[in-house]
């Protein structure tokens, strides 16, 4: 049964790739191995978990995308460097810092590694809201599903409410830069996985 489930979201993610308008090519480095960043502050939204990724490919498809988009992209907001977010920082501050501290978030993310965790990358993602849009790269990761699985398993065995974390509730994704600021599921309602496809991309 999960066999045929895998093969369905295999073909599901081929056709809705198929039918994204425009191709985009990817440098191989994104794939580079760079340092873990841990993500820990005193302030609202400044704590959270992600795998950090070689910043200059994502760079490259910016400069790329801008001139597609006629210079419509912000440069004041642009990203300085690139990464997947895994627990997002309303997911901590407002769900798991009730049983969990970011320390401990941080320390299992050193222990399972997932800085060198593999991804694949499915296409160049869009979403709008309004006037303004957004640009991501939709990816897939197995390690990084299993990271939100042992966190969710941490946060029940604290005494967590089960039913306000789902860690199946993951959409991974690099963002490559938007025309005023970055948007989001919860206030924007934009959901960055396979639905959004947009562009292809190519090696």
């Amino acid at each position: 049964m999960n066999k045929l489930i895998f093969i369905l979201g295999i073909i599901f993610s081929f056709n809705i790739h198929s039918e994204a308008k425009f191709s985009w090519k990817i440098d191989p480095s994104i794939h580079n191995n760079v340092p873990f960043i841990k993500h820990e502050s005193s302030k609202p939204f400044g704590n959270y978990v992600a795998m950090n990724i070689h910043f200059n490919p994502v760079k490259d498809l910016f400069n790329k995308l801008d001139v597609f988009m006629k210079g419509k992209l912000s440069k004041k907001n642009a990203r300085t460097e690139a990464h997947i977010t895994i627990i997002t920082p309303p997911e901590f501050d407002f769900v798991l810092s009730k049983n969990l501290t970011i320390q401990e978030l941080t320390n299992l993310a050193k222990e399972m590694n997932i800085q060198d965790s593999k991804f694949s990358i499915i296409c160049v993602g869009r979403g709008d809201y309004k006037e303004d849009s957004t640009f991501f790269l939709v990816v897939r990761s197995r390690k990084l599903k299993d990271y939100r699985k042992r966190v969710f398993d941490l946060y029940k065995k604290k005494g967590g409410d089960a039913s306000k974390f789902d860690p199946n509730l993951f959409y991974p994704h690099i963002t490559i830069g938007y025309t005023d600021k970055d948007l989001h599921l919860g206030p924007h309602g934009v959901k960055k996985g396979i639905n959004s496809c947009w562009g292809k991309t190519v090696k």
